[in-house]
């Protein structure tokens, strides 16, 4: 009896785990106006999203597909021209019918846009932190962040996954406080009941679950390219000698044991009353144990755009300028130009050795988002705070 819920999270996401290290924050970063960065130039908006497939969902599964296909699908036919130039991503999720195609896509489950949305997940096996017990292999109740393959005798870890297990290590998510040590630490406000200055759509705090990277970063261009190596520093500036190097988690993920057979989402608005939000009870196609929900939180460029519009801001470098975005959930935010992101070192690592050329997630693989980060695409990562 029991199932496996899946949360996947891409795009501009922040993690703040609890001093205690019994709770984890997830901070959905408000890019919906798009952002200017240190050079001047503006990043397209983003469009954040929760969308959720099942064997069946109730009692209150209103399904936003109207609204919230266009920023998902690019209209067929829209921007074909970019095809022949290079621009174009053939995998690009791309429909004539994008409410419909979404409507197939979350098939028991369903679509809700984030604004300023605090969700809550809670199961009938749920138990307190106090009293946790293991069952069928899978901790209950604890929050677990996977290591990989942790190097032998405490020696420093390789800057590039080795395997598709080195892969799922958590560690690939960039810490702020290996970034900018200074700006390590989230405001507060980020985490009040109500934020009044912290730039978030949507907010999920979890205290159980195993916390995986589901994806490395990739950067393709003619002749190379693969899972990309980074080093960090301001835009523009020069890379240290002799810096910190390493991959990043791109999209992560999160495995839940219910112990149960449903599992219960409520999605409200911040400092909203409970008795208002809404209630999405979610239940897997089999509750044997093997049976899956599938969960994603997206907070990617807005395909509503067009296709150059999405990705207008997407330097043939590879840095991965949005990271700057981040610096907004600090307690402390550098100057513009003092703001260290990923930026590619020009080191790879082939997708097929760690296992990064499939998509296993039916939900993603039916959704159609590209598994490769390409000239074309902005790099849309993932960054580890702290709290105070």
């Amino acid at each position: 009896m029991g199932f496996i819920l899946k949360i996947y999270l891409l795009g501009l996401i922040a993690f703040v785990p609890s001093p205690d290290g019994r709770a984890m924050t997830i901070l959905v970063v408000d890019a919906g106006r798009g952002f200017t960065t240190s050079d001047n130039s503006v990043f397209p908006p983003h469009y954040p999203v929760l969308l959720a497939r099942a064997g069946s969902c109730a009692p209150d599964c209103r399904c936003e597909v109207k609204e919230i296909g266009p920023h998902l699908y690019v209209k067929q036919g829209q921007d074909d021209e970019n095809e022949t130039n290079g621009k174009k991503d053939p995998r690009e999720p791309k429909s004539s019918n994008p409410a419909g195609s979404l409507r197939d896509l979350v098939s028991g489950g369903g679509a809700w846009a984030l604004k300023g949305t605090e969700i809550s997940i809670s199961h009938p096996g749920e138990i307190s932190l106090s009293g946790r017990q293991q069952t069928e292999g899978f901790q209950l109740g604890q929050l677990v962040l996977a290591t990989g393959r942790q190097p032998a005798n405490g020696a420093a870890r390789a800057s590039m996954p080795a395997d598709p297990e080195d892969k799922e290590d958590f560690s690939w998510v960039v810490p702020m406080a290996k970034v900018a040590p200074s700006s390590a630490a989230v405001d507060p406000d980020c985490l009040a009941a109500k934020p009044t200055r912290c730039p978030i759509a949507g907010r999920l705090t979890l205290t159980e679950g195993t916390f995986k990277t589901h994806k490395l970063a990739e950067f393709h261009k003619p002749g190379s390219g693969g899972i990309a190596e980074f080093a960090f520093a301001p835009a523009g500036a020069a890379l240290p000698a002799g810096g910190s190097t390493q991959a990043i988690a791109d999209w992560t993920a999160i495995e839940i044991q219910i112990p149960s057979c449903e599992v219960s989402f409520t999605v409200g608005p911040f400092g909203g009353k409970l008795e208002t939000a809404q209630r999405i009870r979610l239940s897997p196609a089999a509750c044997d144990g093997t049976g899956q929900v599938e969960v994603a939180l997206l907070n990617l460029p807005d395909l509503s755009l067009g296709l150059d519009a999405a990705h207008s801001h997407s330097p043939i470098s590879g840095d991965a300028s949005h990271f700057e975005a981040f610096y907004e959930l600090s307690s402390y935010r550098p100057a513009a130009n003092n703001r260290p992101i990923p930026r590619l070192t020009g080191t790879f690592v082939p997708t097929r050795t760690i296992g990064q050329d499939k998509e296993p997630s039916t939900l993603l693989e039916r959704l159609g988002v590209p598994r490769a980060g390409t000239v074309s695409r902005p790099i849309c990562t993932q960054a580890l705070f702290t709290s105070n």
